[in-house]
């Protein structure tokens, strides 16, 4: 019963729902202060995974209450969703 809203190509997010598209977009890009929010209710997220490349967002999400890091590797880190 797991979902992935993004996999090799966020093309086909955009494709098929353009308004989730431009929300993964900025918070990608940490251009919103909502994206424990849009995680949450748009996304149907209860958990979220960096992986190595994108390890730069870790001190991001290490800042809100809103995400609690639950796991931690070299290779990932987990954080929950709240």
């Amino acid at each position: 019963n797991n979902k992935y809203f993004v996999g090799l190509d966020p093309n086909y997010m955009y494709n098929d729902n353009p308004d989730l598209y431009y929300k993964y977009e900025n918070i990608s890009l940490i251009k919103t202060n909502q994206t424990n929010v849009w995680l949450k209710n748009d996304f149907k997220a209860d958990y979220i995974i960096l992986g190595t490349l994108t390890n730069k967002f870790a001190p991001y999400y290490d800042l809100f209450k809103d995400f609690k890091k639950v796991f931690s590797t070299d290779y990932c880190t987990v954080y929950e969703i709240k």
